[in-house]
């Protein structure tokens, strides 16, 4: 049963989380919010924070996992760590806990050998700008320059 006017609009818009073309051919997002181009600034803004908001929650989820995978990970410097989240948020935890040479050398802290396993896997050849700053980050421990 309706029972205010939100309820009846968003019946009869729908609600969706991603822009979509609407049936006049306009581009709109949520519940039937036009999207003019450029973007008014105060949507601009709503949809930043939505992003700031998901990529937080995101970011939490792989600090956690790693948290919870990794009973050292606390151990290690903060820009080891970095690389590691990184790693977690593009492979997702469970992808990263499949590098177990990677892990094991990361863990006794072997830095240039786990620099050395992370530049032989698929995921370097097909993001080397990403996997080489971060395997120069874990060998040396600094931030990149």
């Amino acid at each position: 049963m309706i029972s205010s006017v939100q309820e009846l609009i968003e019946q009869d818009e729908g609600r969706k989380p991603w822009p979509y073309t609407d049936t006049s051919g306009h581009q709109t997002w949520g519940i039937g919010h036009l999207l003019a181009d450029p973007l008014p600034p105060d949507v601009l803004a709503l949809l930043n924070q939505a992003i700031d908001l998901q990529f937080q929650h995101d970011l939490d989820a792989a600090t956690d996992g790693l948290m919870a995978h990794l009973p050292w990970f606390a151990s290690v410097n903060p820009i080891r760590q970095a690389a590691l989240i990184d790693m977690a948020f593009n492979l997702g935890v469970a992808g990263l806990m499949t590098f177990t040479t990677f892990l094991s050398c990361m863990e006794s802290g072997q830095w240039a050998a786990a620099a050395a396993d992370l530049r032989g896997t698929l995921v370097y050849r097909q993001l080397p700008t990403r996997y080489e700053r971060l395997a120069t980050m874990i060998h040396t421990g600094q931030w990149p320059s």
